[in-house]
């Protein structure tokens, strides 16, 4: 990929408040974010980019697998936006390094292009999902505020292909954990690829009390985001893979 498409999401238009999710307007204080990025390029411009939207507050851009997990545990950042391109870093590694010492932080990992082999370890390791640089300023913010309100960043096809590895690859855990039968549920949507909002309207209950089942299940099992969650759940048997 050239450069110049390379940095096109972050030429988009201005960012309209049609795409804002309400969530992510309505919590108490900016979305704060970490851009982790090794090119000076994307360090100097991505900073600058989203900036521009007053509910977004940026901090510093950081490298270095210790100085990044460090940096985390001071700012206590509600998202990382990690680059999956840092020289000499095991991205999948760091991403469980920041999940241990910062467990509420959502990670989105940012790439040139979906390398399958990559996303699957890093959404194995708790990333919240992938973007690529292809992507416009807007649409990075609103996966951002999606993000932030618990949303899983991949295409399904993706997430199926990454579920049926999961399911041939791990053998179920033994006893499995104990979920409530709203959580399984929920789970049972989420692995679909619903959305929150569309989990919401399929089991007749608001919103909220989706992301309360979710929180619930994944405390439960012990894993940082809702795709996590799905995937350790098929392996316990506790939800079925979709036709």
């Amino acid at each position: 990929m050239s450069p110049s498409n390379r940095y096109a999401m972050l030429d988009g238009e201005e960012t309209t408040r049609s795409s804002i999710d309400s969530h992510a307007r309505n919590r108490r204080g900016p979305i704060r974010v970490l851009p982790v990025e090794s090119s000076e390029i994307l360090a100097q411009m991505l900073p600058i980019a989203l900036a521009a939207d007053p509910d977004l507050h940026v901090d510093m851009v950081v490298i270095g697998h210790e100085a990044v997990v460090a940096r985390a545990r001071t700012t206590r950042p509600d998202i990382v936006l990690l680059s999956s391109a840092l020289p000499d870093t095991d991205v999948a590694g760091l991403i469980s390094d920041l999940l241990a010492a910062v467990p509420d932080t959502k990670i989105i990992v940012l790439s040139e292009s979906y390398e399958e082999a990559v996303l699957f370890a890093c959404v194995r390791a708790g990333a919240v999902g992938s973007l690529t640089w292809q992507q416009s300023r807007d649409e990075l913010i609103h996966a951002i505020r999606r993000a932030h309100a618990g949303e899983t960043l991949i295409d399904s096809h993706v997430l199926l292909r990454l579920l049926q590895s999961s399911r041939q690859d791990v053998p179920r855990s033994n006893p499995p954990p104990e979920l409530a039968p709203r959580e399984i549920d929920v789970l049972q949507y989420a692995m679909a690829g619903l959305r929150n909002k569309a989990i919401a309207r399929q089991l007749g209950i608001s919103v909220h009390t989706v992301r309360a089942h979710l929180q619930n299940a994944m405390a439960k099992l012990h894993v940082h985001s809702k795709l996590e969650a799905a995937i350790v759940a098929l392996r316990a048997g506790l939800i079925e893979f979709p036709e």
